[in-house]
């Protein structure tokens, strides 16, 4: 008489896939909010660097509109209209 595996019994590769896409969707968590991809300290230093390139890219969008802004003005001030 052979024994015929109940197939309504989780198979151990069951249990395998689920623990593996925990992991992975742990992992991907983890890589999308950047958590734990740098050494301590190193997030820190990475927002930095980020925030002060964003605020020179902001300044030199500000100078970029004075600078237009003045042309504009020097270019109605010579319209006689």
């Amino acid at each position: 008489m052979s024994s015929t595996p109940d197939p309504s019994a989780p198979s151990p590769w069951h249990e395998l896939e689920a623990e593996a896409g925990a992991q992975l969707s742990a992992l991907a968590v983890m890589v999308a909010s950047g958590h734990g991809l740098w050494p301590p300290g190193e997030d820190a230093r990475r927002a930095d660097e980020e925030s002060a390139r964003r605020q020179r890219e902001a300044e030199a969008q500000a100078l970029e509109l004075q600078r237009r802004m003045a042309a504009l003005q020097a270019g109605q001030a010579d319209d006689p209209a």
